[in-house]
């Protein structure tokens, strides 16, 4: 398969995503992340968080898990142009990734720019990364680009 050919079929997936998700409550599906995290192993050992505001077809989960939990700190990324970075004082101890779509094996379709993925292999594979996304958000497989790195565990959750 050609970059070409696995460029066309994230965007399919990408594009089948976002209708079949079309129209999801976003309320439910915060509540949900929320109470999921509440008992991740992961999670709950974390002090400092990367996280990331949603927007769109993304759960708006973060402001709740703020609020349920003060004591962890909450850090968030800053754009220059398609670079992202985080301004932090403590190094993380886990980072929330987001995706339109994932796949069994964590190999997941971001917003197509790339920036995760760069991000996370300046990192390398000692921090924890989580997507959380709701069920209709979850395909077969995913087509992957040698620069694509993959999560380590998804979050689904249910209305």
């Amino acid at each position: 398969m050609t970059n070409k050919d696995i460029q066309k079929e994230k965007d399919e997936i990408r594009t089948h995503v976002l209708v079949q998700c079309e129209g999801l409550d976003m309320r439910a599906l915060a509540d949900s992340a929320v109470e999921k995290l509440s008992s991740d192993e992961d999670f709950l050992k974390a002090k400092i968080i990367f996280a990331y505001n949603p927007f769109g077809h993304e759960i708006p989960f973060v402001k709740k898990l703020r609020e349920k939990f003060p004591e962890k700190k909450f850090y968030y990324p800053e754009m220059d142009g398609k670079k992202m970075h985080f301004e932090y004082d403590e190094a993380p101890d886990l980072i929330f990734v987001p995706a339109i779509a994932v796949d069994k094996d964590g190999n997941r379709l971001g917003r197509g720019w790339g920036c995760y993925d760069t991000f996370l292999s300046s990192l390398g594979a000692q921090l924890p990364s989580l997507c959380i996304v709701p069920e209709c958000a979850v395909v077969d497989k995913i087509a992957v680009e040698p620069h694509d790195v993959a999560i380590n565990k998804i979050i689904i959750c249910k209305q």
